[in-house]
């Protein structure tokens, strides 16, 4: 992914994952920037990510996209929209390896049968070293009494 980018990826949620039962999200992201040994901002590039559900993806681009300084603030999304992952991005952004957990027991299906991965990437000392990072991202979603949730996915995946 370039330096200072962004990208928004489509995750499907089958209408058997959105109610009855126990349900799990959990997303992991890894990523290798370049490091320094002698500073205590040793990580060249930060990266981090976040999930959105319910929200209409103009409205999830209009949000994290760069603007132009005499633009303003990027409008808000409403924190029903946002996935409250734990840990929060306080606690994991400023690492390699980001893992995040978002659990269900109540009906999800008013946000739809389709959530938002954001994945960005911010320059730290290392921009204007390096054009692009490396990534890696997982997203698993885990359902209790087991339904088959892969077969699912897969046929919506292909489509």
């Amino acid at each position: 992914m370039a330096i200072n980018h962004f990208a928004v990826y489509r995750v499907p949620i089958p209408r058997e994952f959105q109610s009855k039962g126990r349900r799990t999200i959990r997303v992991s992201l890894a990523f290798d920037p370049p490091v320094r040994r002698t500073r205590a901002e040793y990580i060249g590039t930060k990266m981090n990510f976040r999930l959105l559900r319910g929200c209409p993806s103009q409205e999830v681009f209009a949000h994290f996209r760069a603007r132009a300084a005499n633009e303003g603030d990027p409008p808000g999304i409403a924190s029903k929209f946002q996935c409250d992952m734990k840990p929060g991005p306080k606690s994991r952004d400023g690492l390699t390896l980001q893992t995040a957990v978002k659990n269900f027991v109540q009906d999800t299906a008013a946000y739809g049968d389709e959530y938002y991965l954001v994945v960005r990437c911010a320059g730290g000392w290392a921009e204007e070293q390096e054009v692009s990072q490396r990534f890696a991202v997982v997203v698993e979603l885990e359902h209790e009494p087991a339904v088959q949730l892969h077969a699912r996915l897969r046929q919506r995946i292909r489509v």
